[in-house]
Parts: C-alpha cells; sequence; structure tokens
C-alpha cells in the first residue's frame, strides 16, 4: 500500500477532524486542529492524496507530548501509525528534544503495542483518564 506523509494543511483539516471523530475518545474539530499553536505539529497519513490518518504533538522545550494518533480502521496493520510516529521523531530531532510522553487508553492493546516497538516504556497510569477507562503513560527517550 503506498502511503505518504504530508503535514497538514487546509484543504486536509476537515478530514483530519473526521478521522479524529471516527476513532478517538475525544476528537478535535476542525477549527481546533486548524487553530494549533506555533509549538505544534499535525500530520496526516495520505493515500490516493486522502488523509487516512493523523497525528498531533505538542513541542515544549526539549519534550515532545503526543495528542493524538489515529488511523482509520481499514488502513490500520498497515505500518501508518508507525510511519506517523516516524514524522515526530524527524522532528524531535530537528529539534533537539529529549524525550516524547503520550497517553494510551489501558485497553487499547494494539497501540501499547505499537508504542512498545518503537521504544516507549510505561512509567505511570491516570486513573479513568478515558471516562472509565484508565491510561497508561508513556514515554521514550530520543
Amino acid at each position: 500500500m503506498q502511503v505518504s506523509y504530508a503535514p497538514l494543511c487546509g484543504e486536509y483539516a476537515l478530514a483530519a477532524a473526521e478521522i479524529e471523530k471516527q476513532c478517538l475518545h475525544t476528537p478535535w474539530s476542525k477549527q481546533q486542529i486548524e487553530a494549533l499553536p506555533e509549538n505544534a505539529a499535525y500530520f496526516c497519513a495520505l493515500r490516493d492524496n486522502i488523509p487516512v490518518g493523523i497525528i498531533s504533538a505538542y513541542f515544549v522545550l526539549d519534550e515532545i507530548q503526543i495528542m493524538n494518533l489515529a488511523v482509520l480502521p481499514q488502513y490500520r496493520g498497515n505500518k501508518i501509525g508507525y510511519g506517523l510516529l516516524q514524522c515526530i521523531f524527524s522532528l524531535g530531532a530537528e529539534k533537539n528534544s529529549k524525550f516524547i510522553t503520550l497517553e494510551v487508553a489501558e485497553n487499547n492493546l494494539s497501540a501499547i503495542s505499537l508504542y512498545q516497538k518503537c521504544g516507549f516504556v510505561p512509567v505511570g497510569k491516570r486513573k479513568n483518564f478515558y471516562g472509565s477507562i484508565s491510561a497508561v503513560l508513556m514515554e521514550k527517550q530520543l
């Protein structure tokens, strides 16, 4: 499957918001995505120029906080999430970031597995972070 990765541009904002709405517990709206601050990054995975996955992160000092990562269900298992993470890792290297953190629902075993394969380790837990579901706090040193 041929997939490319690109920073968010205006034409993809609505499709990105739809991906978030379909895949995430607390999705961002098109307006929130378009209004991201200067210290944020938002990438889309594109198949035939149509967004099929997204990732967003904030860069604060030497830390990266991954906010959202989502891939449409029909495209999962094709290393798209891995490719999106690589976009953030590359940008983090350019910015001399030292570590990355994220939260993931404790019952999202496929996401936890992906993060572990990419070098993240569990460092804590946030009780009832996603409603009644707790989150695993994960970190990766760069």
